[in-house]
């Protein structure tokens, strides 16, 4: 595959990922269908299908995403290098507030999953 069409694809499961994220958060995972998906991306559903995979597929890459991009990593580094436990706690809070505030729809998505998804707990 050329740079360029990797490029439009890497785009396109972006943009799938992007709508059914905000579809899940509003509507629940249950009442999503990988058509509605389609739609509100503008692609054809057999473009979600190749370029994300099925609706349970979407939404491991969701979480996935939703982890990496929380800075967890980051956070327990620093935290381990904190020396008091007014320190951790503060650091704590501001890390939680962050990242609730920055992966709302990620949240808001995995919540509405939990009575519909056979993995809903592991989800969570």
């Amino acid at each position: 595959m050329s740079p360029l069409r990797e490029q439009g694809a890497a785009r396109t499961r972006e943009l799938i990922l992007r709508e059914a994220t905000a579809l899940f958060a509003a509507r629940g995972y249950g009442r999503v269908a990988v058509a509605d998906i389609a739609f509100a991306a503008g692609v054809a559903p057999k473009t979600v299908f190749a370029s994300v995979g099925s609706k349970s597929d979407i939404l491991n890459r969701i979480v996935d995403q939703g982890v990496a991009a929380s800075g967890y990593r980051q956070a327990a580094e620093d935290m381990l290098a904190l020396r008091t436990p007014d320190m951790v706690i503060g650091a704590l809070a501001k890390g939680t507030r962050a990242g609730n505030e920055n992966q709302h729809a990620v949240h808001e998505a995995i919540r509405k999953v939990l009575p519909v998804h056979e993995d809903g707990e592991a989800l969570w």
